[in-house]
């Protein structure tokens, strides 16, 4: 079925708006009784029920089986009255707990089906374990676009590959692997990273460069308890800090369930458990990555923290960044969407890596930084900034004109 860019792009507004409640629903204000070690052993407040109910969208959840491996999760959001094959996305969540029910994912899938498109969330189990690990990924998209591309819904010709945070530049890495397979037909990142000790050093110490002036800004601290929690252990000179990981795990993982603003006041209460939990030698170093409340760590320790957890993920984990022998002239149509207040990672990000792809010969990628949106949350209205709402509008517009076969372009 084809659908005008425009018109697609006035469907993925309209279901965004109907799928408000996904986000209210878990990203509530601070109300209400605050976590302790007893609420963050039994994981959190309830689940939220599955599948969402979004007004014209059916949701569903499919089995991606083969190579004798563990079947795959998907989370399916087609439209509630199909009418034949339509464009097909496959989603890649970042690290959190929720996976692919994130609510910002969530939403969004719920859009793309509101717009005429059917997407396909894969479960990545490790991620969902606040594990930073790039290679359980592979299979899984690859097992899913073999699964997508099959399915009758799908049109043939390939699929959109988007990928989101920490999902984002292994999106970009997996559609230059599989290029020749045909089955990628764009590829986008949303929220994405490029250079993983700008990344870290934002997220402990707040700072970032733009146009060759440092800037700062103040980090959602979700993101150095997940880096942390994977890295500080493994960074010389902390090698014992196996408990202070796992503390900061703990804390990251109850936040992301709550889903109260990591910054706010409503966590202080598990901290201070988490601290007192830990030998005397552990609690201060503890507490600078997680001190109370309206408190940031001591800025010089920070950016040197940062760059040797940084140095230390690169050492176990090298394809957390792009390759360097990567072919960017085989990747497809490349769209980087950044939240200009995003407060786990900079929207200088996202220019970095369309200055990098681009380097590497992908001369289709295009980026787009809005203030609308932050990183998994809204961080503007619509009808509030007119200009912006354009300019939102045209990136959705170029989404939609991506995901259609190559002689409708």
């Amino acid at each position: 079925m084809r659908t005008s860019p425009s018109s697609g792009a006035r469907g993925f507004v309209q279901g965004w708006f109907r799928g408000e409640r996904l986000h209210a629903e878990w990203g509530r204000e601070t109300g209400g009784p605050a976590p302790g070690l007893a609420e963050a052993g039994g994981g959190g407040p309830p689940a939220h029920s599955w599948p969402p109910r979004v007004p014209g969208v059916r949701a569903e959840t499919r089995i991606a089986d083969g190579d004798g491996r563990a079947p795959v999760r998907v989370r399916w959001y087609l439209p509630a009255a199909l009418g034949g094959a339509r464009p097909a996305w496959l989603l890649l969540h970042g690290v959190a707990v929720q996976g692919p029910d994130h609510p910002g994912l969530a939403r969004f899938a719920a859009a793309l089906a509101s717009a005429g498109a059917v997407a396909a969330i894969p479960e990545v189990p490790a991620w969902s374990r606040l594990e930073v690990d790039p290679a359980p990924a592979d299979p899984i998209v690859a097992r899913t676009l073999r699964h997508l591309c099959s399915a009758p819904e799908a049109q043939p010709g390939g699929v959109v590959l988007a990928g989101f945070s920490f999902g984002a530049p292994q999106a970009l890495r997996l559609a230059a692997e599989l290029a020749d397979s045909g089955s990628i037909r764009a590829a986008v990142g949303f929220g994405g990273y490029c250079d993983l000790a700008a990344a870290f050093r934002f997220g402990l110490a707040g700072t970032y460069e733009h146009k060759g002036r440092v800037r700062q800004a103040r980090p959602d601290p979700y993101g150095r308890w997940v880096a942390a929690a994977n890295y500080l252990h493994r960074t010389p000179g902390f090698e014992g800090a196996g408990r202070v990981s796992r503390a900061l795990r703990t804390l990251a993982a109850t936040a992301g369930a709550y889903g109260v603003l990591a910054w706010e006041p409503f966590y202080d209460q598990l901290k201070d458990e988490l601290a007192d939990a830990l030998p005397p030698a552990d609690r201060e170093l503890f507490r600078r990555f997680a001190p109370p409340a309206g408190q940031e760590p001591d800025a010089a320790w920070a950016e040197e923290v940062a760059l040797r957890m940084a140095r230390a993920a690169l050492a176990v984990h090298p394809r957390l960044v792009l390759p360097d022998e990567l072919s960017g002239a085989r990747l497809p149509r490349i769209r980087l969407v950044h939240g200009r207040h995003d407060p786990l990672v900079p929207f200088t990000e996202s220019l970095a890596l369309k200055r990098r792809l681009r380097a590497l010969g992908a001369a289709r990628t295009e980026v787009t930084i809005t203030r609308l949106f932050g990183h998994a949350r809204e961080s503007g209205s619509l009808a509030a900034q007119p200009v912006e709402a354009l300019r939102f509008f045209r990136m959705l517009r170029a989404l939609m004109k991506m995901q259609r076969r190559p002689r409708e372009t």
